[in-house]
């Protein structure tokens, strides 16, 4: 199976124009190590939920045959792997740079002012 997928995650680099990744300013080529070690870690993140495992194999086949494009592809991942930061930011490595993945951070909520809370109640005890 394990084959298989990096197959799948092979033909996924062929076909969404991967940018080289750069480190220290030189470009470093996406190798088969990267392959295996990102479908590695996804092995093992869900070696209790065989399903999301499967799930997983089941998009990177519908972007091999073309039923999907990479901003569909994104979207499979990013629900996917929904709390797991690490699989999500990782899946970057694989995507073109226009592409790239960034994790949506909750709005911190503004603290309510005693002014402003204060006329809240105001208004509700006028309603009633």
């Amino acid at each position: 199976m394990l084959n298989e997928w990096f197959d799948l995650l092979v033909s996924f680099l062929q076909c969404s124009s991967v940018r080289p990744r750069t480190s220290g300013g030189t470009a470093d080529k996406l190798t088969t190590r990267d392959a295996l070690t990102y479908l590695k870690e996804i092995r093992e993140t869900f070696q209790d939920e065989k399903e999301k495992y499967a799930e997983f194999l089941e998009a990177m086949k519908d972007f091999k045959a073309h039923r999907v494009d990479t901003p569909i592809i994104i979207a499979r991942v990013k629900k996917l792997f929904e709390g797991y930061p690490n699989l999500i930011l990782g899946f970057n490595t694989f995507l073109p740079k226009e592409y790239e993945i960034t994790l949506d951070e909750p709005q911190a909520k503004k603290p309510v002012e005693f002014n402003e809370a204060y006329e809240f109640v105001n208004k509700i005890k006028v309603i009633k």
